[in-house]
């Protein structure tokens, strides 16, 4: 058995970003990278900037700005504090909506296929709309979400293949969202920030659970 967390992001949502402000210098002036942080492929334009680093990626649109860390899990609270952080201090007036922190979670069985291990997990006996798909090639997922702190969780539990693999995989996608006061904006997404490893372990208890299935 593999479970894997693949990928992890930060969602910053705005009334109006103004990708035209995000630029190389204003990066390096305001202490969110250094000169020698930058890696090719980035893009500067008046309505996308795509940033990449050796420590994130950095993606802003009209609508939100988003980072995907990539250092190890231990460093990422730190990380996503001081860039996603900095971010927001100095862009004050900016009409923040929302913020959601992402994880991404693969789940690939050993000892079930994944049509065993999605039954095992997510059929329903003696319900007429399961039983419609009592077969044996039928996969199964689900759509969870619960209050967790000042976060609405919301998780997407599905089948899924890769280009270029044979074998699907479970893939767990969470979401932790929050909607953003309009007073002390900044403030409140500073402490969504704070709790980005308490997510994240929130994310690893629920997907390992979900493993457990698979045991034989």
């Amino acid at each position: 058995m593999s479970l894997d967390l693949v990928n992890s992001t930060v969602v910053i949502a705005a009334g109006q970003f103004n990708p035209s402000i995000i630029r190389e210098y204003w990066l390096i002036e305001n202490g969110i990278m250094q000169p020698e942080d930058f890696r090719s492929g980035c893009v500067f334009t008046d309505m996308m900037v795509q940033v990449k680093s050796r420590q994130f990626d950095l993606a802003v649109v009209p609508g939100q700005c988003q980072i995907s860390p990539h250092v190890p899990i231990e460093e990422q609270q730190q990380l996503i504090e001081e860039k996603a952080g900095e971010i927001v201090n100095k862009l004050p007036h900016t009409p923040f909506t929302a913020i959601g922190l992402n994880f991404h979670w693969h789940l690939i069985p050993d000892h079930k296929n994944i049509e065993a291990l999605t039954r095992s997990l997510f059929f329903v006996n003696q319900n007429p709309f399961y039983e419609a798909f009592d077969f044996e090639d039928a996969r199964f997922g689900s759509y969870l979400s619960k209050d967790f702190n000042n976060f609405r969780m919301k998780l997407d539990v599905k089948p899924a293949l890769m280009e270029g693999q044979k074998e699907p995989f479970l893939h767990f996608g969470f979401n932790f969202h929050f909607d953003v006061p309009k007073e002390q904006s900044v403030d409140a997404i500073q402490n969504a920030l704070r709790q980005w490893d308490i997510a994240r372990e929130e994310s690893t208890r629920i997907s390992a659970i979900a493993a457990e299935g698979d045991r034989p």
